[in-house]
């Protein structure tokens, strides 16, 4: 079998079901046994802009590279997508005719080709994303695993979601070509002809994977997490003015909204993971799934149902709906997501801490702080001079001891514990700082820098 036929046939189906894109369609069926759900993926970046990105299905599976895969333990739910069946041909013929010196000669081409699949039921098996998101997250990852080792990035492709046929599915391909000359030369009329086909046929069994889609997670130390670059902040040439354009240029009246809604949402860190879910969907473009609103406490739900209306998300459009919003909704989407997956990963004491400094309306203070903790214990990372490029926190005629007597009591006690969380002991007393901090910790620093410095954006 031509291996053409498998993928042809496997990129009719996606289309047809997926307009959008979002669907994968399976290259190659010999690999079919490993486009299974919870089944890693590699990816080969196109080389060009406009060449596609290829997928290659490994043996590995989610549960192999974690510490307690075993315990893994994910629904997969099956429903039926309807048949799929396809018969097309094209034949086309051309003739030419030339008379030179008296002397007719004539010339005949034509060929066909047909493309038969047969009908079959297609269904689709999937693990809910959110469901696959939390058991990613409350999992540790062996960082020992031979697949680790090959990553060229801190990126892992996991299978959620397969389409498979129902029944055997039978193809078949012929191609015909034929030519005729007819020539009279002299009282001889030479005729000659030429005629060629090409058949191929192939079936594939039930229950082969035609499309799959994959959830993106990151490795962050040994855990995974949903992946959204929270650095591209820094990445980027442009200014942190021009990354956070879609938030600080909001009327002031809007982003009090903002800021009230984010306060509110800070209030309970139950729901941050189902949050960190949605806005991934929204930065790739996609109407996210809203299932896990209905889990929520009414109060909660509201909040990040405001929070939804605020970016443009129409609840009434289907999940995974490709998203039509204007660049500046999409940059405010942007931010947010990176805002919410840095509160995600710190502790929820902390994330609590972080609302009270927003009532307290120190931030700006705070930022002016980690910016001189960074100079004075973490000189190598130079993480916060590449984001604050304009230097709207690191006033160099402020000292930390100035800093921190900016601060009444309570405002030094909550600023205190937020950076005690980091290994960073501030003592008002001498207005010093002593550390005790490793890589994990330094991460954890950045996180909690990047969230102050969005939510300082919009509160001021």
């Amino acid at each position: 079998m031509s291996g053409s036929m498998f993928r042809n046939a496997a990129q009719n189906i996606a289309k047809e079901l997926d307009p959008y894109g979002r669907l994968i369609p399976a290259a190659i069926l010999c690999d079919a046994e490993k486009y299974k759900p919870l089944h890693l993926v590699k990816i080969e970046k196109g080389f060009f802009f406009f060449t596609k990105d290829k997928y290659f299905p490994t043996p590995v599976t989610l549960a192999d590279i974690l510490t307690d895969g075993k315990d893994l333990d994910l629904e997969l739910q099956s429903f039926p997508l309807g048949r799929y069946g396809k018969d097309a041909e094209i034949s086309s013929s051309a003739g030419v005719a030339v008379n030179v010196a008296n002397v007719d000669a004539r010339a005949e081409l034509g060929g066909n080709v047909s493309d038969t699949m047969t009908t079959v039921g297609l269904k689709k098996q999937a693990i809910n994303e959110f469901n696959l998101y939390r058991a990613a997250q409350n999992s540790k990852v062996d960082r020992t695993h031979s697949f680790l080792r090959t990553l060229s990035d801190d990126a892992i492709y996991v299978i959620f979601e397969v389409v498979e046929t129902v029944g055997e599915c039978y193809l078949k391909k012929n191609a015909g070509a034929r030519l005729k000359l007819k020539v009279p030369i002299k009282f001889i009329q030479a005729e000659g002809g030429f005629n060629a086909s090409k058949k191929e046929e192939s079936t594939f069994p039930a229950g082969t994977t035609v499309a799959f889609r994959v959830l993106k997670l990151q490795l962050v130390g040994d855990s995974l997490d949903v992946y959204v670059e929270t650095r591209s902040l820094i990445e980027s040439t442009s200014s942190p003015e021009n990354q956070l354009t879609g938030l600080a240029k909001l009327s002031n009246g809007t982003r009090l909204i903002f800021l009230q809604t984010f306060l509110e949402i800070l209030g309970s860190c139950d729901d941050l993971p189902d949050l960190e879910l949605m806005l991934y969907q929204m930065h790739e473009g996609l109407q996210p799934d809203l299932q896990a609103l209905n889990r929520m406490e009414d109060k909660n739900r509201a909040s990040i149902e405001r929070l939804l209306d605020l970016l443009g998300i129409r609840k009434a459009d289907p999940s995974g709906q490709s998203l039509t919003l204007t660049p500046q909704q999409n940059g405010m989407i942007k931010t947010v997501a990176i805002l919410f997956q840095s509160l995600n990963v710190l502790h929820p004491d902390t994330v609590t801490q972080l609302a009270t400094s927003i009532e307290m309306k120190i931030l700006p203070i705070q930022l002016k702080l980690m910016a001189k903790i960074e100079e004075r214990c973490l000189t190598s990372r130079n993480f916060i001079k590449q984001l604050d490029r304009a230097a709207n926190v690191q006033e160099t005629e402020e000292s930390l001891e100035t800093l921190v007597l900016q601060l009444t009591d309570k405002e030094f006690e909550v600023t205190h514990d937020i950076l005690e969380d980091f290994g960073f002991l501030l003592k008002r007393e001498t207005a010093s700082i002593s550390y005790d901090i490793d890589s994990d910790l330094q991460d954890l620093f950045y996180h909690i820098f990047v969230a102050l410095y969005i939510l300082s954006t919009i509160a001021t």
